[in-house]
């Protein structure tokens, strides 16, 4: 039940901080996609880190232990299935180098 409520208040954080021409969803399990169009990679970093202070001032404020947010970031100018490749290889170096951050995919070339 924890496991839920951490995800379901990760996705309003997340719905709640982007635009309305930008897409939340859950990709499986605790991933989600935020696809931000046209958004710069510096928009981009300041929409995760927007969300992952938001998720750290709920963490000090509720009942529910909410984990560390990491992301993985890539181009928009590519087809889509690349992009959520390369997001995905990016996460995982985030997660692999500590967690609690974001890292973009051309910075772990």
């Amino acid at each position: 039940a924890a496991g839920d409520r951490a995800i379901v208040t990760f996705a309003g954080v997340c719905q709640s901080l982007v635009r309305s021409t930008d897409v939340v969803g859950r990709y499986g399990g605790e991933e989600f996609i935020l696809l931000l169009p046209g958004a710069s990679p510096e928009r981009a970093d300041d929409v995760v880190e927007t969300i992952s202070l938001a998720m750290a001032r709920r963490a000090r404020t509720g009942s529910t232990v909410l984990p560390t947010v990491s992301f993985g970031i890539a181009p928009a100018e590519m087809p889509l299935a690349k992009a959520i490749e390369h997001a995905d290889q990016a996460l995982y170096v985030a997660k692999e180098t500590g967690r609690d951050r974001a890292i973009h995919y051309a910075r772990t070339a």
